[in-house]
C-alpha cells in the first residue's frame, strides 16, 4: 500500500519559500573540495575552500549581460554556452514575480476596502520579489501553495542553469510532464529536477516523479538479441 507524502504546514512552506528567495536574491557561501601538494614528493592532499557567490538571479544577469543574445550571428564574440538558456530563465522569472506580486497587492488591497479593483503591477524584479516576500504571512493557503510552486521553478531552474553546484545530471527518458526526452536536467545536492523543454520542475516534495527518472536513467540496459536469434528471424522470413 502506497503511503501518501504528509501536506506541510503552512510554516513550513513559508519558510521554504524564503530560504529559496534567499539563494535567488543574497550571497551565499559554498564549500568546494580542491587537491594541493603536501609534503615534498608527497601525495595530494584534501582541501575545503569557501567560495563567497552572488546570488543566483545576479549570476543569471551576469551571464545575460555577457552574452551576445541579441546580436547577430556575424558578431566577433563568441554565444557563451548557456547564455539562451539565462536569458529565457531571467525574463520568465520577472515576468511571472511581477504577475505574483501583482495579484497579491489586489489582495490586499481588498481585504482593507471590500469591492475595490486596483492593478498595481511592480516594474522591476526585485520590487516584486520583495511585495511577495513582505506579505507571504498574509496569502491564504491557496494563493501561498501558488507562490511555493513558482518559487520552486525559479530557484530550481537558476540553480541548473547557472550550474551553482555542479554541471547537471542529463538522463536521456522522457519528461514526466511534456514526455519529450533531452530536456531533464537534475541535480542531487539538494534534489532538484527541471524540464527545460516545457519549464516544469521538481524537488524532494514531489519524490515519485524524480524516483520514476532515477529509475529509468539508471536501469540495467536491454540486452542485444544473441546473433543466432537474428540469423534464424531472416532465415524465417
Amino acid at each position: 500500500m502506497t503511503v501518501p507524502a504528509p501536506t506541510s504546514t503552512s510554516a513550513v512552506v513559508r519558510a521554504r519559500v524564503r530560504e529559496r528567495l534567499d539563494d535567488l536574491t543574497e550571497p551565499q557561501v559554498s564549500t568546494t573540495v580542491r587537491w594541493v601538494p603536501g609534503e615534498p614528493g608527497g601525495p595530494l592532499v584534501r582541501q575545503e575552500a569557501r567560495v563567497r557567490l552572488p546570488g543566483l538571479l545576479v549570476q543569471l544577469a551576469q551571464g545575460v549581460a555577457g552574452s551576445t543574445a541579441g546580436q547577430g550571428s556575424s558578431g566577433t564574440k563568441a554565444r557563451p554556452p548557456g547564455s539562451l538558456a539565462g536569458v529565457d530563465t531571467l525574463r520568465a522569472i520577472s515576468l511571472e514575480a511581477k504577475l505574483i506580486a501583482a495579484r497579491v497587492l489586489g489582495r490586499m488591497a481588498a481585504d482593507v476596502t471590500p469591492g475595490l479593483q486596483v492593478v498595481v503591477r511592480p516594474r522591476r524584479l526585485g520590487d516584486a520579489l520583495a511585495v511577495i516576500r513582505r506579505y507571504l504571512d498574509d496569502v491564504d493557503r491557496e494563493q501561498l501553495l501558488d507562490i511555493d510552486a513558482a518559487v520552486r521553478r525559479w530557484w530550481s531552474h537558476a540553480r541548473i542553469v547557472t550550474t551553482w553546484d555542479r554541471p547537471p545530471l542529463r538522463p536521456h527518458v522522457p519528461c514526466p510532464a511534456c514526455r519529450k526526452r533531452g530536456d531533464l536536467r537534475v541535480v542531487d545536492q539538494p534534489l532538484t529536477m527541471v524540464c527545460l523543454g516545457c519549464g516544469a520542475a521538481w524537488d524532494a516534495s514531489t519524490v515519485a516523479e524524480l524516483e520514476a527518472v532515477y529509475r529509468l536513467a539508471f536501469a540495467d540496459p536491454i540486452p542485444d538479441p544473441p546473433v543466432e536469434s537474428l540469423h534464424e528471424e531472416r532465415a524465417s522470413a
